[in-house]
């Protein structure tokens, strides 16, 4: 909270173009079966369930108010420096796909959805957005998982998406929050040290019942677990 505001408050301004407009040419995905539409009950479950990376047996949202809501996008802090026009063209595919061959509205849609695409089994939930206060006082709506789904809809011209809204974790992300005119379009992973900005480790409050073990990164217990939510790597 800055001068008694709270900065997400405040609409953002971008000035990365490429963010306001749709990749051109986009078709659906011929063979894309639908298997299984969860709701928002469900969805809530999945959530208070993530553990990290550090330790399986720690459930980081045990004590988290967990909302499935539509958010401003603008309002949404993004927690990487770039994104991937693969990604992109993906999420632009399987959107359109949604909604032309499934009538179902991805970016209002309370639920994850597991779908079988080309023979691949696969789910995909809304983004996952953390509410939470850094050092400084200022509270953000951090984008934790789910960047080109939140990206697809901006360049589609929607104001508002459907997200698991998560408030108070028990631990902050392992990033901290950028702006969006930071965020570049790429082609290719960058390095990792032009991923993000990396939380110090050295200012991070670690909870009772948390045990840091020795052999193990401590940045491993800041990552969180979205395979349960239809998400890989490292969040």
């Amino acid at each position: 909270m800055v001068n008694g505001k709270v900065m997400n408050d405040e609409t953002k301004q971008y000035t990365n173009e490429w963010l306001h407009f749709p990749i051109k040419g986009i078709e659906p995905i011929e063979e894309l079966e639908i298997i299984e539409i969860g709701d928002e009950a469900n969805l809530q479950e999945l959530a208070r369930d993530i553990r990290v990376k550090g330790d399986p047996d720690f459930k980081i949202y045990a004590q988290s108010p967990i909302e499935v809501k539509e958010l401003r996008i603008d309002n949404i802090s993004p927690m990487t420096l770039y994104v991937l026009t693969g990604g992109l063209i993906q999420q632009h595919r399987f959107v359109k796909t949604l909604k032309e061959k499934h009538n179902i509205d991805y970016f209002r849609h309370k639920g994850s959805i597991k779908y079988n695409q080309s023979g691949s089994v696969c789910k995909i939930s809304p983004p996952v957005v953390e509410r939470y206060t850094e050092e400084d006082g200022t509270t953000h709506y951090g984008l934790i998982d789910g960047t080109h789904r939140v990206v697809t809809a901006k360049q589609l011209g929607e104001e508002y998406l459907v997200c698991i809204v998560i408030s108070n974790p028990l631990l902050p992300p392992y990033a901290i929050p950028n702006r969006w005119d930071e965020v570049i379009l790429r082609e290719d992973t960058p390095p990792t040290n032009q991923k993000k900005k990396f939380r110090n480790l050295n200012m991070v409050q670690w909870p009772e019942g948390l045990i840091i073990r020795p052999d193990v990164d401590p940045r491993y217990y800041l990552y969180r677990d979205y395979s349960m939510l239809g998400s890989y790597g490292i969040r």
